[in-house]
C-alpha cells in the first residue's frame, strides 16, 4: 500500500484537513518527529513527504541539530523527482535545500488573511484560493523563490507565499491543511502571542466566522495535488 511519511516538529501542526483525503485515496500516513534517526531512511522509501511547520528557523542548525540531515534528504527528495509537500517551515526547509535565502519577516503574519494567487497559481491545485482567497498563517520567516521554482502565491505581507518544482514539489508559507481547529494553535503559540501582544480571542473569533471553508478548501488542495501526482484512487 502507498503510504505518506509526515515528519512533524510539535504535535499540534499535524496534517489536519489533508488527513482524510489522503487517506481516501488509499495513502496510508506514517508519522516520525522531524529529529527521528529513522528520518532519513523512512523519507527515502516514502512515496510522499510532508514537511510540517513548527516554531523553530532552518537558520538554527547550531542550535537543532537534526535540521542538517534534514535539509539534506529534502534535497535528494527533489533531485529524485519523489513527491514533496512543505508546509510552513517545510517550504522553508525545501527553500534552503534549493539555495534560496530564508530570513525574519519585517513583521509575523498570525491569522486570517488573503493570498493572491499567481497566474501559475490559477492553474495549480491552489486554484480554490482564486475564488475564496482567505488563509490561515502563522510564520515569523520568509523565503526568496528558489531558481527554477514556479511562483503560485503572494500575500500583502509576505512576497513568497507559495511554489511549485513542476508536479512533483508544493511549498507552502501559509497553512492549505488547517482545517478551522484553532485552538491547539492557540495553545500552543501562547508565548508568541504574548511577545507580539496578540489577543487569542481575535483570532478565535476570525476562524469562528470563517466557518467550514478551510476545510473545504483543505479537501480540495489535497485532492487536486494528489491528483496532479497520479495518485488518485480510481473510482
Amino acid at each position: 500500500m502507498p503510504h505518506a511519511l509526515v515528519l512533524r516538529h510539535v504535535a499540534f501542526e499535524t496534517l489536519d484537513g489533508f488527513a482524510a483525503p489522503f487517506l481516501r485515496q488509499g495513502l496510508a500516513i506514517h508519522t516520525l518527529d522531524a529529529w527521528s534517526p529513522q528520518a532519513p531512511e523512512a523519507a527515502a522509501a516514502a512515496d510522499v513527504l510532508v514537511l510540517l511547520g513548527g516554531p523553530i528557523s532552518v537558520n538554527d542548525a547550531a542550535q537543532y541539530p537534526h535540521l542538517p540531515a534534514l535539509l539534506e534528504l529534502t534535497a535528494r527528495r527533489i533531485d529524485a523527482g519523489q513527491p514533496l509537500l512543505g508546509l510552513c517551515l517545510g517550504a522553508q526547509l525545501i527553500a534552503r535545500a534549493l539555495g534560496a535565502v530564508v530570513e525574519a519577516a519585517a513583521e509575523p503574519e498570525i491569522g486570517v488573511a488573503p493570498i493572491e494567487l499567481t497566474p501559475e497559481g490559477h492553474e495549480s491545485c491552489l486554484e480554490t484560493y482564486a475564488d475564496e482567497p482567505l488563509a490561515w498563517h502563522w510564520h515569523g520567516e520568509q523565503f526568496a523563490l528558489p531558481t527554477g521554482a514556479t511562483a503560485l502565491a503572494r500575500s500583502a505581507l509576505c512576497a513568497q507565499q507559495a511554489f511549485a518544482i513542476e508536479r512533483h514539489v508544493l511549498a507552502c508559507q501559509f497553512h492549505p491543511e488547517f482545517s478551522g481547529e484553532v485552538e491547539p494553535w492557540l495553545v500552543g503559540h501562547t508565548c508568541e502571542l504574548a511577545r507580539h501582544g496578540i489577543a487569542p480571542q481575535g483570532l478565535r473569533e476570525a476562524v469562528n466566522r470563517w466557518g467550514t471553508e478551510p476545510a473545504r478548501k483543505a479537501e480540495r488542495v489535497a485532492t487536486r495535488w494528489l491528483a496532479d501526482l497520479g495518485l488518485t484512487q480510481p473510482r
